[in-house]
């Protein structure tokens, strides 16, 4: 049971991983649109 637990708390960790990382990839990617939509109204 304890086997079962254990597995399920670490598939958790890892989902939460996966989705702090998808969610610090979307921020990144937004930021880097900014910065492409102003040096194009730089230019």
């Amino acid at each position: 049971m304890s086997f079962v637990r254990n597995r399920v708390v670490i598939s958790l960790i890892f989902l939460n991983f996966e989705v702090l990382k998808f969610n610090s990839t979307l921020k990144f990617n937004k930021q880097w649109i900014i910065v492409l939509k102003k040096t194009r109204w730089a230019k």
